[in-house]
């Protein structure tokens, strides 16, 4: 199903004109090749594996021909071979896999189960001792504990005592196979647990960072300034459900319950930041003063179809920090697909350049970043949040975070903002909104940042904002601090837009190794990744899964923490885990050797840790 959606995608977005209507989406949008090539870019490496992934959940191989009861009380055959098995109220269909051979009904008892399973499962199982040996079971095993079992034999021969033979050699097989599913995950815990322990030695030391800002953070700072690079992206690396639930619950495991009622309650998701946040920037054990408060919290997020801006605007006495969420799922969706893909449909792939048209700001921007600023607002404030009167719905969303900055007193504090992914896109674009509204910020910090205009806008940038107080962060290979591409990208007037790098880049080159004010990528680079973008087949080069692994933000925020000398991290909150080789949506992209490469280990050492390598 997700093959087909996404070839759908891939296949409309290279039509001029792209117009998606159902429950949730209404839009339409002039599109453009470099749209088309951008979204299919990321999607390209996908695509081959769904499309190849069999159902073999409900397909089961016969080595020799059993005899099963028909539907009608006649002998049904079932010769050897692949069959992919249906349920229904009192039988079993047998649909043949390569051979031109009839689809089998045959009959089968309903019953109950107590094995956990998410999809339909189906269980194959010859009879193993001497009074089973000419049973042949096959049981279709539901997600919600009902059962159909059918019983055949190899001679044909029904007896009387079949089906209490088959339900024995079913209850020995369910028990034989739970315990090697038991043992098979606990050795891969084990192994994922010693590769993950060779790889990045112990864990850093669990601490929460009380008054962490206060006592390390440095508001007034430009340059160099490894605190706050920490901290600022420990702030935006929890702005995501999924990873604030690190903190509430397994770290390694996500309780999707717990991420989908973040998404889609504005008011819970505030509550649990918070609650993850507060202690940062006070002392609670300390007398309550001007100095010493806790912080203030509102959410601002935007509704427009597949834009779906969203920042956290933070407020302590003498500094307001606004942290933007990056590409995440849009709660307003009506269906699945919306809920996955419409902001990386109408957001991030909307690669056309156009002007700002706003103040005096000029060249061009990538349009979908842009327009996403533009979306009506909605705005949560907790009761305890001593917010003056006048936050109103409906307004664009960049005016939305504007009114309460000023809110919060902004023009009287330094302001800080940032964001990982789409967030660093849009707090590079965000950055020259609020420089020319009069309310400059301190600082602006882009983690994992996509490239936002062209050279005419960028120049603007570095203009508002010299001596490194806008900062890129780059980790490794992510694929998404090369797009849109350093090269030439048709407009829909045959012109072209050539998008380029906005202020000082900051290079990790695994979690070890920083270099601040790194060169950028040379020209001959980017234009290899063009070649890959415009490559048809080689797509998939630039946005391979395994480079992709290094675009979630707990490597920037471990790569951030080791930086920091010892004096500083005593005061820290404990970073992230890193991803690991386990099959959970917080890693699932990451393979050993990515692991590795991130932790600063070559391939032959990994291949001295990993057993049979």
């Amino acid at each position: 199903m997700y093959s087909t959606y996404l070839t759908l995608v891939c296949t409309v977005l290279s039509s001029p004109t792209l117009k998606l209507e159902g429950e949730f989406m209404q839009f339409s949008l002039s599109n453009t090749f470099a749209s088309a090539v951008l979204t299919c870019a990321l999607l390209s490496p996908v695509l081959p594996t769904l499309a190849s992934v069999p159902d073999e959940t409900t397909t089961i191989t016969l080595d020799q021909a059993v005899h099963f009861i028909g539907t009608d009380g006649s002998d049904v055959l079932a010769n050897p071979g692949d069959y992919s098995v249906e349920a229904a109220q009192e039988w079993l269909k047998l649909t043949p896999g390569t051979e031109r051979r009839d689809v089998l009904l045959i009959e089968a008892q309903p019953g109950t189960h107590d094995v956990k399973v998410e999809i339909p499962i189906v269980i194959s199982t010859p009879g193993t001792e001497p009074e089973e040996a000419d049973v042949h079971v096959v049981q279709y095993l539901h997600p919600d504990g009902t059962s159909m079992m059918a019983t055949g034999t190899y001679s044909g021969i029904q007896s009387r005592g079949l089906r209490d033979a088959a339900r024995a050699a079913v209850a020995r097989a369910r028990a034989a196979a739970l315990q090697a599913k038991q043992a098979a995950e606990q050795a891969a815990k084990n192994t994922a647990a010693m590769i993950h322990d060779r790889l990045f030695g112990a864990a850093p030391p669990t601490s929460l960072g009380p008054n962490a800002f206060n006592l390390v953070f440095n508001e007034k700072a430009i340059g160099y300034a490894p605190p706050n690079a920490y901290l600022l992206t420990y702030l935006t690396t929890l702005i995501y459900p999924e990873f604030l639930d690190q903190l509430s619950g397994d770290p390694l495991t996500a309780d999707m319950a717990y991420v989908a009622r973040l998404h889609n309650m504005p008011q819970d998701f505030v509550q649990e930041y918070a609650k993850y946040t507060r202690h940062l920037f006070w002392n609670s054990a300390q007398p309550l003063g001007p100095a010493n408060s806790p912080p203030q919290y509102v959410w601002v997020w935007g509704q427009r179809g597949g834009q779906d801006p969203e920042a956290m605007v933070i407020s302590t006495p003498t500094t307001v920090f606004v942290v933007f969420r990056g590409t995440d799922r849009v709660a307003q969706a009506k269906n699945k697909a919306g809920y996955d893909w419409a902001e990386w449909i109408q957001t991030d792939f909307v690669a056309l350049g156009i002007p700002p048209q706003f103040g005096a700001l000029r060249g061009l921007v990538h349009a979908g970043f842009w327009g996403s600023l533009t979306a009506p607002a909605a705005l949560f404030v907790p009761a305890n949040a001593q917010v003056p009167g006048g936050l109103a719905n409906g307004r664009p969303f960049r005016n939305a975070v504007l009114s309460v900055i000023q809110a919060f007193g902004g023009a009287q504090k330094k302001v800080w903002v940032v964001g990982h992914s789409l967030g660093a896109a849009h707090v590079q674009l965000y950055g020259a909104y609020l420089t020319a509204n009069g309310l400059p910020p301190q600082g602006v910090y882009a983690i994992a940042a996509p490239h936002v205009g062209d050279q005419s806008f960028v120049n603007q940038l570095n203009v508002m904002f010299p001596n490194n107080r806008l900062q890129r962060f780059d980790f490794v290979h992510d694929p998404v601090t090369r797009v849109p591409p350093h090269a030439p990208l048709p407009q829909p007037d045959r012109s072209s837009i050539t998008y380029t790098r906005a202020g000082t880049r900051v290079y990790y080159d695994d979690v070890k190794t920083v270099q601040f004010e790194a060169p950028e990528r040379s020209p001959a680079e980017a234009g290899r990744i063009a070649a890959l973008l415009v490559g048809g087949g080689a797509l998939g080069g630039i946005f391979a899964a395994g480079d992709f692994c290094f675009h979630y933000p707990q490597w920037y925020l471990r790569a951030a923490y080791d930086q920091l000398n010892p004096a500083l991290v005593r005061h820290m909150p404990s970073p992230l885990p890193t991803p690991v080789m386990r099959g959970n949506i917080y890693s699932s992209l990451c393979g050993p050797l990515q692991v590795a490469r991130g932790n600063r280990s070559t391939e032959s050492a990994l291949r001295n840790i990993l057993p049979g390598k």
